[in-house]
């Protein structure tokens, strides 16, 4: 999603939405997690502001040498 050129001309809108969306969604959840790759600033920084925990370097992700690290929400740290 934070790769689309579009996305820079309009940070304020995917600040604002994605909450309202994660709101939404978390009573369903225990906990939302993924990986991300750990060059990604851009998607860090997004996540952070979301509330979101960057966690521990994770294997099975991405290429051979790619660093990936998990990333996850929960309601108790939002």
């Amino acid at each position: 999603m934070l790769c689309a050129p579009e996305v820079e001309q309009h940070p304020r809108l995917m600040l604002e939405h994605p909450r309202a969306w994660l709101s939404s969604i978390e009573g369903r959840y225990g906990v939302l997690c993924n990986a991300m790759s750990e060059h990604n600033t851009a998607t860090i920084e997004w996540l952070k502001h979301l509330g979101f925990t960057i966690g521990d370097v994770c294997s099975g992700f991405g290429k051979p040498g790619e660093v990936f690290r998990l990333f996850y929400r929960s309601p108790s740290n939002v």
